[in-house]
C-alpha cells in the first residue's frame, strides 16, 4: 500500500482517479497547502503521491496526509479547513481524536458530499448531543451551531437513531 524509502521520500497509493482528485485539490492547492504547512514536496503521479524531502518534513506531511484520508478516499474534496483541522491536532498531539472525525458522517447532501464535523469542538458538540438531551451551544457566527443541531434534528426525525420519549 505505501512504503518508506531511505532517501527521505515515501510513497502512498492512491485507490481511484477521484480520490486522487480529491487529495490534490483544484489546480493542485491542496498539495500546494500541505507542502506549505509542513514543508515536503508532494507529487501524484498516476494513482501514487509522493512525499520527499528532510525525514521530519515527510513524517509531517505523513501523518498530514493518513488523517485526512477519510475524506479524500471517498472522493470528496479536501478542503482548506480541513487540513487546517488535521494540522492543529497534529500540532497539539490530539492525532487519535481527529482521525475518528472523517468517521462522523450526520448526512449526505443531494449533490453527494457528507456533511460531517470538521473540527474536534464540532465533533464534541455533535457528541454531546446525541448523549444528552439538552445541549447549550455557544460560539461565534459561522461555526456550526445551527447546521449540526439541524442535521441532528433530521436525523432523529427520519428514525436513523431510535429514541422512546414517553409523555405520561
Amino acid at each position: 500500500m505505501s512504503e518508506a524509502t531511505s532517501s527521505g521520500s515515501f510513497l502512498f497509493d492512491i485507490p481511484d482517479s477521484s480520490a486522487a482528485v480529491a487529495l490534490s485539490g483544484l489546480g493542485q492547492k491542496n498539495l500546494h497547502r500541505i507542502e506549505n504547512l509542513t514543508g515536503a514536496s508532494c507529487v501524484i503521479r498516476g494513482l501514487e503521491l509522493q512525499i520527499s524531502g528532510r525525514p521530519s518534513q515527510v513524517e509531517r506531511a505523513r501523518i498530514l496526509i493518513e488523517l485526512i484520508r477519510p475524506i479524500w478516499q471517498e472522493g470528496q474534496l479536501v478542503e482548506q479547513v480541513d487540513l487546517q483541522a488535521a494540522i492543529n491536532s497534529l500540532d497539539t498531539g490530539r492525532t487519535s481524536a481527529h482521525a475518528s472525525l472523517g468517521n462522523l458522517v450526520l448526512a449526505r447532501s443531494q449533490r453527494g458530499k457528507l456533511l460531517r464535523p470538521r473540527t474536534l469542538r464540532q465533533k464534541g458538540y455533535v457528541e454531546a448531543m446525541e448523549t444528552h438531551d439538552l445541549t447549550l451551544a455557544l460560539g461565534p457566527a459561522g461555526t456550526g451551531k445551527t447546521f449540526f443541531s439541524n442535521c441532528s434534528c433530521s436525523k432523529n426525525a427520519y428514525g436513523k437513531k431510535s429514541r422512546e420519549t414517553n409523555f405520561n
